[in-house]
């Protein structure tokens, strides 16, 4: 009976790898970086007008990972910091960042500090887009050597008159 049984499950076997293209399996496809939804990749992804204020800038630190050494930076919006073939320029910040269907939009009444950075090596933009002071390693850039984070956004408020 054993013998019977083990005969049986050698043919199931055999029969069962005879059978299909294991390069359709889902599991087994490489996996393929997403589309980073918080960053631009076009020139037509401009800095929304309600980002720019004078006086704005940040705190930010770079961490080399493979100096293990950080440094730590205020930058306005009219200074470009440069480490090493990297450089970082401010062209936006918000202390409410709201995510909707139409976009991005600012709201007073969300806690969410962000800065739209342009990170550029060697000449060539790596990075631009929305980073998130809260959510530095969701949002933002992912760099083998570098690892970016804003540590504080500020901008002066608009004037606003009271008539």
């Amino acid at each position: 009976m054993t013998l019977l049984s083990l005969l049986f499950l050698t043919g199931l076997v055999v029969a069962g790898c005879d059978n299909g293209d294991v390069s359709q399996i889902e599991w087994m496809i490489p996996m393929q970086p997403s589309q980073d939804d918080h960053s631009s990749s076009t020139l037509a992804d401009q800095v929304p007008a309600w980002a720019v204020h004078e006086g704005m800038s940040v705190d930010i630190s770079l961490l080399s990972k493979h100096k293990a050494r950080r440094w730590d930076y205020h930058l306005d919006a009219d200074t470009v910091v440069k480490r090493d073939d990297m450089t970082i320029e401010l062209l936006g910040v918000t202390h409410g960042l709201r995510v909707d269907k139409n976009g991005y939009r600012e709201d007073d009444d969300v806690d969410n500090p962000a800065a739209w950075l342009r990170i550029m090596k060697k000449g060539h933009i790596i990075y631009e887009g929305w980073m998130y002071q809260k959510f530095p390693e969701l949002f933002g850039l992912d760099d083998p050597e570098w690892w970016i984070s804003i540590r504080a956004v500020q901008q002066v408020p608009a004037n606003r008159s009271n008539t």
